[in-house]
């Protein structure tokens, strides 16, 4: 049975998670695989506690205002890239791509992490867009408090 949710993106957590793939589809829809997130409820459900997901699909539709930008201030690393805005591009994800912050509402996705290797040089990614509609589906789930007392997802 697939799990969905559709309304109220800010409850979901996605500290710490992967992304393992991007879809794109036309200019304004973007799929998001990622390896595991935290539903802070789930009242679709009858759930009222924190949850554990894992493997899910992140999608969003209608997609406005989208903004991809390098910051390269703080990388001591010798190779560094060029701080600024830039286009997506698929190759800054060929390694996957831990989320490290987010941002979400019911208008406005932001996600920030590091982009290791690409173009062999390394950088802060924020990547930021407006969207019309999104879903959250995943197949897999536990409550918080089996995951702290070290149950895993299968």
């Amino acid at each position: 049975m697939t799990e969905t949710i559709s309304r109220d993106l800010n409850r979901v957590g996605f500290h710490d998670s992967h992304i393992e793939n991007i879809i794109r589809k036309n200019d304004d829809k973007i799929i998001f695989e990622i390896d595991w997130a935290k539903l802070e409820n789930y009242t679709e459900n009858k759930i009222y506690e924190a949850i554990i997901i894992g493997k899910c699909e992140l999608i969003f539709e209608k997609i406005t205002n989208e903004e991809l930008i390098i910051d390269s201030t703080n990388i001591n690393k010798k190779n560094k890239l060029d701080s600024g805005e830039i286009e997506f591009n698929y190759e800054l994800f060929k390694n996957g791509f831990l989320i490290l912050t987010s941002e979400c509402d019911n208008e406005k996705f932001k996600i920030g992490g590091i982009i290791d290797y690409y173009k062999e040089a390394n950088g802060w990614l924020d990547w930021k867009f407006g969207y019309g509609s999104f879903e959250l589906k995943w197949k897999d789930y536990i409550s918080q408090k089996e995951w702290i007392d070290g149950k895993e997802l299968d």
